[in-house]
């Protein structure tokens, strides 16, 4: 079902799989404490939120390489 929805602009908006929220939504559905689930899960598989993925640069930075993190 994901491959097929990869082709149609409008599958990801239609069936709440947008990336990255759908891999957080099975994250926070393995981990998740009750109220966090409450807080952060329901209004994000509802599509009332969006959720992201960031990634801290210590010094000197490693740019777009998770591997030079340290």
């Amino acid at each position: 079902m994901f491959e097929a929805a990869g082709y149609s602009p409008l599958a990801t908006i239609a069936m709440n799989i947008f990336a990255p929220d759908e891999a957080n939504m099975h994250l926070l559905e393995q981990v998740a404490e009750e109220q966090q689930k409450e807080e952060w899960l329901r209004p994000l598989a509802s599509g009332a939120i969006r959720s992201c993925f960031m990634m801290t640069e210590p010094a000197p930075g490693s740019g777009s390489d998770p591997s030079m993190l340290c």
